[in-house]
């Protein structure tokens, strides 16, 4: 039996993969010198998140999770999925760090720190995201890709 997995989820996949990615990497760049990070610790720093935010999507994908209903209303919509992307950044970057917290020397301190950076670039992104994006969701897709734009709504 074969699954075939469709281009929007593997193009959100894609877009939040990257997304986390970039956040991780920019917040981790940030405090490199006050956390003595060397660009590798950064870059495995903002892996480890991105393999977490793969590993995430599967486990809601499996566990059937469906967002907000977009088409009810269109802020509504847009103010969840910030909320879950946010809170799902702060998560994954919190585990990140306290994964390679023994290999980097972090203090649990130095871990939330670089968790809360990180959603914080998460919701400047959801921001931008409104103007280039959907206006219906926090992704950067055009609306003809993003899954999570309802029929109808405005493309940005």
């Amino acid at each position: 039996m074969t699954t075939t997995i469709p281009g929007k989820y593997l193009a959100t996949l894609a877009e939040r993969t990257a997304a986390s990615f970039v956040e991780a990497f920019a917040s981790a760049w940030m405090v490199a010198d006050a956390y003595n990070l060397s660009t590798a610790e950064t870059a495995a720093l903002a892996g480890v998140m991105a393999a977490l935010t793969v590993l995430r999507a599967a486990l809601t994908s499996f566990l059937g999770h469906r967002a907000a209903d977009p088409t009810i209303r269109t802020g509504y919509a847009y103010a969840v999925d910030v909320f879950e992307r946010v809170a799902a950044t702060f998560a994954e970057a919190g585990i990140a760090a306290l994964l390679l917290a023994g290999t980097l020397d972090l203090s649990h301190a130095r871990a939330a720190g670089f968790a809360g950076l990180t959603a914080a670039l998460s919701v400047l992104k959801a921001l931008l995201a409104r103007f280039v994006g959907s206006t219906a969701t926090a992704s950067l897709l055009p609306a003809a890709k993003d899954p999570g734009t309802p029929p109808g709504s405005r493309p940005a």
